[in-house]
């Protein structure tokens, strides 16, 4: 079940057709959850500055009432203490005191502001008025035998936040996490059209591919491949990749060098090349003397070898998954066949192994090919 469930996963995100869906929905849900973490960081915020200053407020208004406590303790009646907050203490549109004594409000904000109070001249209708509007309060009485005297501030929230720039600081954020939003927008759209463009072609490729491949399998069934452990010659059909004598069949130069060339696989490793050599000098041997000496030595090559002529006299065995040091113990007993061979034949056989280096096995071969071995 998880593995239908990771199948069905990687599906909706590498489909053609469901791609641009599901990475546009995760983009989308990214952006949002980014959006909700920024918005809950700039609450927090707000509510930090808000905190901070509901407590400098606080002890300021404590300092107030032990100011006017002061005043009334040294002989300042009441009306001295109401003209003392409407004259030194500075109020604004964001900011008032207020003074009460009682159940009954003496002072809100100013002179003209305390004469227009009305019905809220008394303190709880005045208090539940001022709750109903979005402001802040700090009170604190005054001490003593001066308690039934209770100060208070109030605070627009609104305006406090704009002194404190706090609503110009979200704007910009929340403009910026736009601007971001919108590019990364752009861009997701940007790769989605071209990783649709991309694999439109690389489909394309790969049909194309598949039907060189398809060929290239007609051609290589034509003239013998490697198959299973890959040193298993496929059964040979009569065609030009294959030279056959009354007992025996040997590869062309053609099939020699397709092999070679399909030798760099790993598995097929180390590759040794061996040459074996009629030495014709001022003599002329026979096709049928050539093979009937050729099929002796292809008798004894082990499952991992191949044999091919080159050219007339000339033929090379290809020994797959051999070291080198097994490759010369080969090439000693191919000698010592050949010259068995020379005793009852009457012409002589050379074999000689191709050095081995870093060059790909076709490299070695063609050079090999222009020495002469006689």
């Amino acid at each position: 079940m998880k593995k239908q469930k990771k199948g069905r996963i990687k599906r909706i995100y590498t489909s053609l057709r469901y791609r641009m869906i599901s990475i546009s929905v995760t983009v989308m849900v990214f952006i949002a959850v980014m959006l909700a973490a920024m918005l809950v960081e700039l609450h927090n915020n707000q509510e930090q500055y808000m905190s901070m200053y509901q407590k400098d407020q606080q002890q300021f208004i404590d300092q107030l009432a032990n100011t006017l406590t002061y005043m009334m303790e040294n002989g300042k009646t009441e009306q001295d203490v109401i003209t003392y907050m409407g004259d030194e203490i500075e109020a604004s549109g964001s900011r008032f005191f207020v003074l009460t004594k009682d159940d009954t409000v003496l002072f809100a904000k100013n002179d003209i502001t305390t004469k227009c109070l009305g019905s809220l001249k008394d303190k709880k209708t005045f208090y539940k008025s001022m709750e109903q509007q979005d402001v802040t309060i700090q009170r604190a009485a005054l001490l003593r035998e001066f308690q039934n005297y209770e100060l208070c501030v109030v605070s627009d929230v609104y305006s406090v936040k704009a002194e404190g720039n706090l609503n110009k600081h979200q704007y910009y954020i929340l403009l910026v996490v736009a601007i971001m939003s919108l590019v990364l927008v752009s861009l997701l759209v940007t790769m989605l059209g071209y990783w649709n463009r991309t694999e439109k072609q690389l489909e394309g490729t790969e049909k194309e591919l598949d039907l060189r491949n398809e060929k290239m399998e007609q051609i290589s069934q034509e003239t013998g491949t490697l198959t299973g452990d890959k040193t298993d010659l496929l059964t040979k059909e009569e065609v030009t990749g294959i030279i056959k004598s009354k007992k025996a069949e040997f590869y062309n130069i053609y099939t020699i060098k397709m092999l070679l060339q399909k030798s760099e696989d790993a598995d097929l490793k180390p590759l040794q090349i061996l040459f074996v050599n009629v030495v014709m000098g001022n003599r002329y041997f026979t096709k049928d003397q050539i093979f009937n000496a050729m099929e002796r030595i292809q008798d004894q090559l082990r499952p991992v070898e191949v044999m091919g002529e080159i050219r007339r006299g000339r033929f090379v065995i290809l020994a797959y998954r051999t070291p080198y040091e097994t490759a010369k113990k080969r090439e000693q007993e191919i000698t010592a066949l050949c010259k068995q061979i020379e005793k009852e034949k009457g012409f002589a056989i050379r074999c000689q192994l191709v050095e081995e280096d870093e060059r790909k096995a076709i490299e070695r071969f063609e050079q090999a090919q222009t020495e002469d071995m006689a």
